[in-house]
């Protein structure tokens, strides 16, 4: 199954979180040149922890 996941607060990229765990292949579409809010969030080595969790298995 493959899911284009168009969301960009947390409950669209959790959802698309739940579809990769069980398997199908999800790709990430964003609008160009805009941050994306939980990227922005707290920061551990560069990266959003939230936003590491949340793109766990997705392309894009």
């Amino acid at each position: 199954m493959r899911i284009l996941e168009l969301g960009q607060l947390v409950p669209g990229p959790y959802c698309g979180q739940v579809f990769a765990g069980s398997g199908a292949h999800v790709v990430k579409v964003e609008v160009p040149a805009s941050r994306h809010d939980v990227r922005m969030g707290v920061r551990f080595d560069g990266r959003s922890l939230l936003w590491s969790v949340i793109a766990r298995g997705k392309d894009g």
